[in-house]
């Protein structure tokens, strides 16, 4: 699956219509995924959206972590599958927030699509400005840990 990339302010309608970016778009539609999955980040202010595809290996994790009846199990699946919406994208490449989620994320006017990898985040906008500053400065020390690692493929 192509990575989604970048950062995409767009306004809201009235009706929570979004117009999700293209070039998002065009990765889930590589992952052949029509449709994106969308949830409340637990503990954070922002939604996170995937590929259906996505999701279910998530499911899958749960699985191989925990037995059936295991009671993080249990609680891990209720709080992601529970809040967890699929949306379908109408002709013009929208889709509808519902109110729950535009609540959660403080979302009123205008928003932001960030990309986050395999996944994609929805944000309100003021708040990721707010956030992006927090990250500026952690990245120092984020890049000096990287550093000390090896390259990925590379020979010891």
């Amino acid at each position: 699956m192509d990575l989604f990339w970048g950062r995409h302010d767009k306004r809201i309608d009235k009706k929570g219509r979004v117009s999700v970016p293209s070039d998002f778009r065009a990765a889930l539609a590589e992952a052949n995924a029509a449709s994106v999955v969308v949830l409340p980040e637990p503990r954070e202010p922002f939604l996170r959206a995937m590929a259906p595809a996505e999701f279910q290996d998530i499911l899958r994790q749960l699985k191989q972590t925990y037995g059936r009846f295991d009671a993080k199990r249990t609680r891990a699946s209720r709080q992601l599958f529970s809040r967890a919406q699929e949306m379908q994208f109408d002709s013009e490449g929208r889709i509808i927030l519902p109110k729950k989620f535009l609540d959660y994320a403080d979302i009123a006017e205008t928003l932001s699509f960030v990309g986050a990898g395999d996944h994609f985040q929805i944000w309100n906008s003021a708040s990721l400005d707010a956030e992006e500053s927090d990250d500026d400065a952690m990245a120092d020390d984020v890049l000096a840990a990287l550093e000390g690692l090896p390259a990925e493929g590379a020979l010891s």
